[in-house]
């Protein structure tokens, strides 16, 4: 098969690659989704998320905690773990409901 064609299951009619039907057949082709791979963190990292987790919060259901105190309780877990978590915040897509600002300001 060429670079950049596609062929059709039904009745093998070479098309290009970014067609969505035959234009023999009329077939409809199936879109695929690209995943993105995740990226593994590193034993430290492991660790650290790990004793964060079993940090004990009491969060009442009334009361809704702000992106700036999110920052604080961050940074009350001492600053090497405050620098690992803002570093893991900007490589990931975790903690947007953090003001992560604040956070670099108290480290």
């Amino acid at each position: 098969m060429a670079r950049g064609k596609k062929i059709c299951d039904k009745c093998g009619e070479s098309n290009g690659v970014r067609t969505l039907k035959c234009k023999n057949c009329n077939t409809e082709f199936s879109l695929s989704s690209k995943k993105k791979e995740k990226k593994e963190l590193t034993l430290k990292q492991q660790k650290i998320l790990k004793s964060i987790e079993e940090v004990p919060i009491e969060i009442k259901e009334e009361v809704k905690i702000t992106p700036r105190e999110h920052a604080e309780r961050i940074l009350s877990y001492g600053k090497e773990r405050a620098t690992i978590l803002l570093r893991l915040a900007k490589w990931s897509s975790y903690w947007k409901h953090v003001d992560w600002d604040v956070v670099k300001e108290g480290i």
